[in-house]
């Protein structure tokens, strides 16, 4: 049995990752190939929140600069 693809890596486009990297000053490294740079998604606050089937879910960065992701 075939399984569908539903993602493709450097296919994903997000408004609020697009919104996050427009207008500054390194648009170019947030972007690539291998993904996209923590600091864009979790912007200045080092926080991004993610609802996810009806949840909402906390993705931050630890004092120890290590990503968390909590429910």
């Amino acid at each position: 049995m075939k399984q569908k693809i539903l993602y493709k890596p450097g296919k994903l486009t997000l408004p609020s990752i697009a919104a996050r990297t427009e207008g500054g000053a390194d648009t170019e490294s947030a972007n690539t190939d291998t993904g996209v740079a923590s600091d864009k998604l979790l912007g200045p606050g080092g926080e991004l929140k993610i609802r996810h089937n009806g949840e909402l879910y906390s993705l931050r960065k630890t004092r120890f600069n290590k990503l968390i992701l909590t429910k």
